[in-house]
């Protein structure tokens, strides 16, 4: 049996009353509380059972390897525990509330390999805090602790025992002209599996703040640190992880009138195992209604990345027109062009490439059932490149995706596509773009 239903207590005989007399208040009755405030405020302070937990599990498992002998191991777990929580303020609600569950139990497990047997017991004494101070303030803020233990069931032949602590901190300022917010958050884990042991430690450090103007404008900052810690003690051998980031986004949205300037900005320094790597990325967009069925827009972009051995600049430009000559039916024109140059070891790559590209789009709504959509596009690109040394490996190679939905690649002479990500390093799965090698360049 796997995560039996909780066994909720039922409320006492005080609550009930208490309930009574909350439903008499509002009815405009006269009553008369026999349980004194003095008694009331001290009720508070006494614990209430929350639920019981019974968690048992039993696995057994057969591995046969090509080489060697067959194994099995039987493993049996059981964890009775009691749910004790408070919900209570200390001197006043707006002063400080918090909520608080402590959880002790006990724990039994049995592992078996190959007929060595292993029992172990402990006491568990898992349990949360939450803790709002000054709630009614602008500068209102959040405590929380998490400790727990328990049993994560990996894949059908893996399981592990998993103490796990976490704690945050939530404040910052929600008036004013610019709003920000605070938060840091660390946690451990510590993971102890049938043939190794794993630790993991990990903090965030989270700022954003804001500024909404009545012009429709906005300026949103945020930075965020991570830092994440991984150790795994395996059969003799040790081996650690550590990486840290640091990020850094601004986005700035400006009304003029008929036109629109929207930016962005991006830098992000990451260090992970002995190595370290930056990137920065800055784009605008211009859009201008020229007529009710004329639009001009323009497009710029800049990145740099940099790691160990490797170096990348692109830059990107745009600019073109819109026209809605039906409702269903919209035309563009677009002239584009764009720079690059990186190196890698003894290998380097600048390619300079500029084109125009025409697009038409027609579509109409048949009905509640489907919706017709045509489109046909034409693109023409004059490319030039140098390149010096063997072969050039290009990561984060970004672009801004025009309005024809086609992006060629910087590099002409590349022959693979590894992988395709988001504006948030997200990969995208196969299905959400095409390559078409079809064409030189690609």
């Amino acid at each position: 049996m796997k995560n039996a239903p909780h066994i909720i207590a039922a409320p006492t005989i005080q609550l009930a009353i208490a309930i009574l007399c909350l439903f008499a208040t509002s009815a405009r009755s006269q009553y008369r509380d026999w349980i004194g405030e003095d008694e009331q405020a001290n009720s508070r302070w006494i614990p209430k059972l929350k639920y019981i937990l019974i968690d048992m599990d039993a696995e057994r498992d057969t591995f046969k390897m090509p080489i060697g002998p067959t194994q099995e191991a039987t493993r049996f777990y059981a964890s009775p525990r009691l749910g004790v929580g408070w919900d209570n303020y200390i001197y006043h609600p707006n002063l400080l509330t918090y909520s608080a569950l402590f959880e002790p139990g006990y724990t039994w497990r049995q592992t078996t390999v190959n007929g060595v047997s292993v029992d172990n017991s402990e006491i568990a004494l898992n349990g949360k805090l939450n803790a709002n101070v000054l709630s009614a303030k602008p500068y209102a803020t959040t405590l929380t602790f998490d400790r727990g233990h328990d049993e994560v069931q990996y894949g059908f032949f893996n399981s592990a025992s998993v103490d796990s602590q976490t704690w945050g901190l939530a404040t910052g300022y929600r008036e004013g002209p610019i709003p920000v917010h605070l938060a840091f958050h660390e946690s451990r884990e510590d993971a102890q599996e049938l043939f190794q042991n794993t630790t993991s430690d990990q903090r965030v450090l989270d700022f954003t703040g804001q500024n909404e103007r009545k012009n429709k404008g906005l300026t949103y900052f945020s930075y965020q640190y991570t830092q994440y810690e991984r150790e795994i003690d395996a059969g003799g051998h040790h081996l650690a992880n550590d990486s840290s980031n640091h990020r850094v986004d601004v986005q700035d949205t400006e009304h003029f009138g008929s036109s629109v300037l929207k930016s962005t900005f991006r830098a992000a320094h990451r260090d992970s195992n002995g190595t370290s790597e930056t990137d920065f990325t800055g784009a605008s967009t211009y859009d201008l209604d020229l007529s009710e069925r004329l639009h001009n827009f323009y497009q710029g972009s800049y990145s740099q990345y940099t790691s160990d051995g490797y170096d990348s600049k692109q830059g990107y430009a745009s600019g073109g027109l819109r026209h809605q000559l039906y409702e269903s039916l919209s035309s563009t024109l677009e002239l584009h062009g764009n720079w690059t140059d990186s190196a890698s070891g003894g290998s380097s790559s600048q390619t300079t490439s500029g084109g125009v590209s025409v697009a038409e789009d027609y579509t109409k709504q048949l009905g509640s059932w489907g919706r017709l959509s045509l489109s046909e596009s034409a693109t023409y690109d004059l490319n030039h490149q140098d390149s010096t040394g063997g072969i050039l490996l290009i990561p984060n190679e970004s672009h801004l995706i025009p309005a024809n939905l086609i992006v060629t690649l910087k590099r002409p002479r590349a022959v693979a596509v590894i992988s395709v990500t988001d504006s948030n390093n997200i990969a995208l799965d196969s299905t959400d773009y095409t390559v078409n090698k079809t064409t030189e360049p690609w």
